[in-house]
């Protein structure tokens, strides 16, 4: 990948986080430039919830809805999982050949069959020195050399993309906190004015 590319990237992703005001739609179009520029096949931004220690997938490129809600990941679970865990990033040349990846999507299983090589980056988001989330790429056919300069460039986009998903994880964390605390009332309510639970 040649510098100019690399910069064209930078150059759009920063446009994108300066020129948005919506906070919630603002990552897909991301993972969509960088699509443009590079072999990419697939992309996702995941959130780790620190109330239920679960890292879901937030945004995401070249997944179907179902292979989205089936990225679900405990801390230390596959290699998302232990991006989390350590805080650093991890390569795979070749995904079909490392046990770690554990494909929970399903999203490469099609290609797998086809004989294809995915390659996989996965670069931790960080807020300081606490990890909140994971940029995760897969490409088609990655030369060995060509990894590490993806990773760069990977590494830098998710420190740009850390102020954005810090604030849709408090978002999304104070959401599922506010479900839960609705669904608690409503068990509390069904339960005091249960008819079966009134003698008369």
């Amino acid at each position: 990948m040649e510098q100019a590319v690399e910069l064209q990237i930078l150059h759009d992703i920063s446009t994108i986080l300066d020129e948005s005001e919506d906070i919630i739609g603002i990552l897909t179009p991301i993972l969509v430039s960088i699509s443009h520029h590079t072999p990419m096949v697939r992309g996702a931004i995941t959130l780790l919830n620190r109330d239920t220690k679960e890292i879901l997938i937030e945004a995401a490129y070249g997944f179907t809805q179902t292979q989205k809600r089936k990225g679900r990941y405990l801390i230390g679970e596959g290699i998302t999982g232990i991006v989390v865990k350590s805080g650093q990033p991890i390569i795979i040349l070749d995904i079909s050949k490392d046990s770690r990846y554990i494909n929970k999507t399903g999203a490469e299983s099609e290609l797998i069959g086809q004989n294809k090589k995915i390659s996989f980056i996965c670069s931790p988001i960080k807020s300081g020195k606490e990890v909140i989330g994971t940029l995760n790429i897969s490409f088609e056919d990655l030369k060995e050399e060509e990894t590490h300069r993806y990773l760069k460039l990977l590494s830098v986009i998710a420190s740009m993309l850390a102020r954005v998903v810090k604030i849709r994880q408090e978002l999304r964390e104070e959401n599922e906190r506010l479900v839960a605390e609705n669904l608690l009332l409503k068990q509390e309510l069904d339960e005091r004015y249960n008819p079966e639970r009134i003698i008369g």
